[in-house]
């Protein structure tokens, strides 16, 4: 969900999507419902990343456990969460364009 590992799935769309008349309707329909669920799947995965770092933070067992760790720590964490958040925001802006199945 970062800028640099987006290339690949925004080329993707961008390709076959930003003129979907050169291909078959069915495999323009696929890609759509593809995309829908790429983005639904980050969008999970950065709930999850969101709990984890909430969980880790106010977990007695793992502050202690953790003392020295620096990925443990809800501080070092949050800068790249928000990174992650950006860039999905990012990605999933570019990628509206092309859910519209009038296109």
């Amino acid at each position: 969900m970062r800028v640099e590992v987006n290339q690949g799935p925004s080329a993707i769309f961008e390709a076959f999507l930003g003129n979907p008349s050169q291909f078959d309707a069915a495999s323009v329909a696929a890609l759509r419902m593809a995309m829908r669920r790429f983005l639904e799947a980050c969008r999970d995965g950065l709930r999850r990343d969101d709990a984890l770092i909430r969980m880790c933070f106010s977990s007695v067992l793992c502050v202690h456990f953790c003392a020295h760790a620096i990925l443990c720590a809800e501080d070092n964490q949050r800068p790249f969460h928000r990174e992650l958040e950006i860039g999905f925001s990012q990605l999933q802006a570019f990628c509206e364009k092309f859910m519209d199945p009038a296109r």
